[in-house]
């Protein structure tokens, strides 16, 4: 009986304490570009080895893809077009084709290299959902795209204009950060200290 009684207490309890814990906001994942094949509702800080290497792979290919080595990528690409363009290797080339050849050539070497990113998990602070993960990095893929964030023009010369509401993180990305203060995993403004057009 008393065992029935103390069971009864924790529960009712446990209820009272989650009436009083402020709910925590849901993001619907677009689904793209990022996709994790790690179930969405699994806590990032209790996933196994073999989700870990899963999820590091992923977060590496993203980083390559559209995240911040997508943005020094295409921006270091882009000035050694400018470099070449400036002094073409054959005389008489055009600049605008020697810019362009040689952006290509950079795309392609670095198409070929493996990701170089390094991945902080497993971790016991990251206690965001995969799914919270997803939803932060495609809300930022949607509001900083890669070409709008490169500061350096392309081979016409054109620098893109600046993203709106750049200096504003997306609202999955604040919720993300929070439940996973983690270095390397927490998403940060992708434009930020970047010149763009007037």
């Amino acid at each position: 009986m008393k065992t029935r009684a103390l069971a009864l207490v924790l529960a009712v309890g446990c209820l009272a304490a989650a009436a009083c814990e402020e709910p925590r906001p849901t993001f619907a994942d677009p689904g793209a570009p990022f996709h994790s094949l790690v179930a969405s509702d699994r806590v990032i800080s209790s996933l196994n080895a073999a989700e870990v290497h899963v999820l590091c792979d992923e977060l590496a290919k993203a980083n390559d893809q559209f995240l911040l080595d997508a943005i020094v990528e295409e921006t270091s690409c882009r000035d050694r077009g400018h470099l070449y363009g400036a002094d073409p290797p054959v005389a008489g080339t055009d600049p605008k084709a020697a810019c362009e050849a040689e952006y290509r050539d950079c795309k392609a070497e670095k198409a070929a290299s493996p990701p170089d990113w390094y991945c902080p998990l497993p971790s016991p602070a990251c206690n965001a959902s995969v799914n919270e993960l997803s939803a932060c990095l495609n809300a930022l893929a949607a509001a900083f795209p890669v070409a709008a964030c490169v500061s350096v023009p392309d081979c016409d010369g054109v620098l893109p204009t600046a993203p709106p509401n750049r200096d504003v993180l997306p609202d999955a990305c604040v919720a993300f950060n929070r439940d996973c203060p983690v270095a390397g995993l927490d998403q940060g403004f992708l434009c930020a200290g970047r010149d763009f057009a007037p």
